[in-house]
């Protein structure tokens, strides 16, 4: 069944309700919310739209707003929506999840962890597992250094070894959906930083955590 016309029509405030695809989470820190409002603030400047009031959950987001064109609220939520997915892609991005399996498989120093519930579920047996590990291992593709400063808040800094990716994940800062980035593009980067992270805990072995002796 096809969805309703939505209202268009200036000067009547209206309440807009956004939700993440699937009902599903849309933010996962406190610079995600950040980044959204930045991003609503400009649209309504540049498009003329008036923000009463706001509220964002983890899934959904409600505005109270007051177009000053009929055809504002639209646009606003059209440009939101394709800065926030950008954001959303190149924070979390699919390459660093690829990478750090690479590392974790071939550092037998090492194991992955599940950074969705590591850090957002605070006493999970995840959480209190990377709060006992001798070193963490962070690698970061954000430019805001999100999930670095996540760890450190958890484990303690001086736990965490913290590799910038982002030098290597800058050349997708325009791609819109990292779906649109070829496969075996997107497996040949995650290799290249895999390397380069492998590398450098070989070169310094006080990276690494002690290995484990058989018993």
């Amino acid at each position: 069944m096809a969805r309703r016309p939505r209202l268009r029509i200036a000067g009547v405030p209206q309440h807009v309700i956004q939700r993440g695809n699937n009902r599903q989470a849309t933010f996962f820190a406190p610079e995600d919310q950040g980044f959204y409002l930045a991003c609503l603030q400009h649209a309504a400047r540049r498009h003329d739209c008036a923000i009463h009031a706001y509220v964002l959950m983890t899934n959904h987001v409600h505005l109270l707003v007051t177009p000053r064109r009929p055809e504002a609220i639209s646009l606003v939520m059209r440009d939101v929506g394709r800065r926030y997915v950008q954001y959303i892609n190149y924070t979390y991005r699919r390459n660093g999840t690829l990478a750090a399996n690479l590392v974790a498989q071939e550092v037998p120093e090492l194991a992955r962890a599940c950074r969705a519930e590591t850090f957002f579920i605070p006493h999970s047996a995840m959480a209190e597992w990377a709060k006992g590990a001798e070193k963490s291992v962070m690698i970061d593709g954000c430019f805001l250094k999100c999930h670095g400063r996540a760890l450190k808040k958890l484990v303690g800094e001086p736990k965490v070894v913290h590799i910038d990716a982002l030098p290597l994940f800058k050349k997708y800062t325009d791609v819109f959906l990292m779906d649109d980035v070829p496969e075996e593009e997107r497996k040949a980067v995650a290799r290249e930083v895999a390397d380069k992270i492998i590398a450098k805990l070989k070169q310094n072995a006080a990276l690494l955590p002690t290995p484990c002796k058989s018993k």
